[in-house]
């Protein structure tokens, strides 16, 4: 009777975190390597045979024999549901991880003979190494985690302080477990407080492993919130954008049914022989149309997000007098809308920004050109006159609207074009101001 208690109590003790073991070395497989389809539908109950061969291989108190059956499970588990395939280096991480993960136990008696060395005075040897083999299974997944958002492209770069947030789950748990352990070495607790303590360990790295489940649907939520954000700017583009073809449609045709009436006015003054006449009314018609082509909507390319912006942009910079030339001979569709936006939207208010700058009686101008550049990248220059110091500290422009300011806005397009697999740089030289941007063109897959 008591060896069956003894061995219900160790099998309690062990299976937990046998079983956070292989959860823990799932989740790595599944974000770093690409599932078998065929086998999916296998893994639960592979799952907990495995479980069930670790646990029992824990109850022949052999930690070496322990650690050979660990990684043979592990290694067998990852070689069965999943292909090692490229990238090989995922592969070769994953047997590492698993080789580290199997030395758990080895690592739990070091911590029971480190402590008998230094800190013993009577205390719990099965909680003892239990509690060192946890604390060396959480170090391995802080680890892991930090891999995986390394190795793995699916968390977007605004998600990064969920992660650090998230990492204080297992910073909050890693001395927690230290004390209790402390505790351990000098108290000698009965089997059933003993299993309690194990157990409770246990729950904090299955809390580890929410927290991140949980940062991971976050990341997820992110990605699919900016994708709709996406969806509506660029339908609220092509919206803006149909109008102003619309505008331009209209316009077209007023001037149609008015050509009628011009005509029969100019041969009135033809016919009286008043040429100076014809004059003055051929004058006045070049003043309506310069006033209508400053007051309407420019149609720069078929690229409609693009299109709207420059069109908002060159009848500002009509108000406010600055020269605003056009040059494209390529387009930012291959670009994230919402980056698109926040790329040329910064560009071209820094640039308006600058030329107002420009003294009277100076040209004031914005001169934007977008153009293909070698094979695969597009290059983006908007060049404007300027007047006045530049604000720099540690090789980052600052802004010069408010003494406060850290220039956002020239960060955000040095970030879209890393993004894009690109660079950003500026330049300043007698009254101008430059920023060449090239971007890497990746196609998107339309939705």
């Amino acid at each position: 009777m008591e060896q069956i208690r003894s061995f219900v109590y160790w099998a309690a003790a062990a299976a937990p975190s046998n079983i956070f073991i292989l959860l823990m070395m799932e989740d790595l497989c599944s974000r770093t390597l690409t599932r078998r389809e065929s086998h999916r539908g296998s893994l639960p109950y592979l799952m907990t045979a495995a479980a069930i061969i670790m646990t029992m291989a824990d109850l022949l108190h052999n930690s070496f024999l322990t650690l050979a059956v660990t990684l043979a499970v592990l290694m067998a588990l990852t070689l069965w549901e999943y292909r090692l395939g490229p990238p090989a280096i995922r592969g070769v991480a994953a047997g590492v991880f698993a080789l580290l993960i199997s030395l758990s136990d080895i690592v739990g008696e070091g911590f029971w003979m480190l402590g008998i060395q230094f800190d013993y005075e009577g205390g719990s040897m099965l909680l003892c190494q239990s509690l060192g083999s946890q604390i060396y299974l959480l170090l391995v997944f802080i680890l892991m985690r930090w891999y995986i958002k390394a190795a793995v492209s699916v968390f977007h770069e605004s998600a990064d302080s969920w992660f650090w947030l998230c990492l204080i789950v297992p910073g909050a748990s890693l001395p927690t477990m230290l004390v209790i352990w402390r505790m351990a070495m000098n108290i000698r607790f009965s089997q059933g407080m003993e299993l309690a303590l194990i157990l409770c360990c246990t729950a904090l790295l299955y809390g580890c492993l929410a927290a991140f489940t949980l940062f991971e649907h976050i990341a997820l939520q992110m990605e699919v919130t900016r994708e709709y954000q996406a969806i509506r700017l660029r339908s609220e583009m092509e919206k803006r954008h149909y109008e102003l073809l619309q505008q331009k449609s209209d316009e077209y045709a007023a001037i149609v049914h008015d050509i009628k009436h011009h005509i029969r006015c100019l041969r009135d003054f033809a016919q009286r022989g008043d040429l100076q006449g014809v004059e003055q009314y051929l004058d006045s018609l070049r003043e309506d149309q310069a006033a209508r082509q400053r007051e309407g909507h420019k149609i720069f390319t078929e690229d409609k997000v693009l299109n709207v912006l420059l069109s908002e942009k060159a009848s500002l910079a009509a108000e406010k007098g600055i020269q605003f030339v056009v040059s494209l001979t390529a387009g930012l569709d291959f670009l994230d809308p919402v980056d698109a936006v926040a790329l040329m939207g910064n560009l071209l208010d820094n640039a308006l920004e600058g030329a107002e700058t420009t003294p009277e009686g100076e040209d004031k101008f914005v001169r934007v050109t977008l153009r293909p550049f070698n094979q695969g990248f597009v290059l983006v220059q908007v060049e404007n006159s300027f007047y006045g110091p530049l604000r720099e500290r540690r090789g980052r422009l600052l802004s010069t609207k408010d003494p406060g300011s850290r220039g956002y806005g020239m960060r955000s397009i040095a970030q879209i074009a890393e993004k894009a697999g690109g660079s950003m740089e500026y330049e300043t030289a007698n009254g101008r101001f430059t920023v060449t941007v090239m971007l890497g063109i990746v196609p998107r897959a339309e939705g």
